[in-house]
């Protein structure tokens, strides 16, 4: 009957409060207070982890569109670069361009000993 009694007691303290304040927070302030210094810091790294899973999302994102467009620009320079596309510009610019007659020679001079 006294233990009955005991429980009793124990979960009214516990729900009023009362054993929380005078046995936990009363005796060990400066533990509760590192507690909840770990928690704060705990929940701003999270928060700050995701704020750079966000960010390198994004720039993933924009190294894909990035990459496309090098491609594309990478073709278009081809295109235009070929001897026969740079003819035709030149004569639909009314350039007074002439192209060489012959191709570049390879000048090499040799040392005697």
């Amino acid at each position: 009957m006294n233990d009955n009694k005991n429980w009793k007691d124990i979960w009214l303290k516990l729900f009023n409060g009362t054993i929380i304040h005078s046995e936990i927070i009363g005796k060990n302030p400066s533990f509760i207070l590192y507690l909840v210094t770990l928690g704060i810091i705990f929940i701003s790294l999270k928060n700050f982890n995701e704020k750079i899973m966000r960010d390198n999302l994004k720039l993933e994102k924009e190294l894909e569109e990035l990459k496309t467009e090098a491609l594309y620009l990478t073709a278009e320079y081809s295109k235009f670069s070929q001897l026969k596309n740079i003819k035709e510009l030149l004569l639909l610019y009314k350039l007074n361009l002439t192209e060489e007659g012959d191709p570049y020679k390879k000048v090499v001079i040799k040392c005697q000993q």
